[in-house]
């Protein structure tokens, strides 16, 4: 698994082998890696996902990871972002910066900051 998304590597296409992982013992069912996104840019592939560790409370707030593989060789080992957020993505910009995009949850109740009244 490669940040809980199962990702193999070949240099013949015959013999395959299993990515870094991503230790999420102790997920919940119907938790774990949510909404992983895939891209590539500049000769590198990019995985970014989130881990969502709960299903009640703020669980909106996973631990986002990102893993990149170049054209040859394996996966690097997952480099957590943040742990604030959800639904994670890159942005490829022209001049090859990467820009980390996510979701987030907002905490306050009805009525507060940014939360109207339903």
């Amino acid at each position: 698994m490669v940040s809980g998304v199962q990702i193999f590597h070949s240099t013949d296409l015959v013999n395959w082998q299993l990515g870094a992982q991503l230790d999420m013992r102790g997920d919940p069912d119907s938790c774990g890696v949510w909404a992983p996104s895939l891209s590539r840019a500049d000769g590198t592939f990019w995985l970014v996902d989130a881990d969502v560790k709960r299903f009640d409370g703020a669980f909106k707030d996973a631990h986002n990871h990102i893993v990149t593989c170049g054209a040859v060789g394996g996966w690097s080992d997952p480099v957590q972002i943040n742990s604030r957020g959800f639904d994670p993505s890159l942005f490829h910009d022209e001049d090859r910066r990467k820009w980390f995009l996510n979701g987030r949850w907002n905490h306050c109740g009805a009525g507060m900051g940014l939360n109207p009244r339903a």
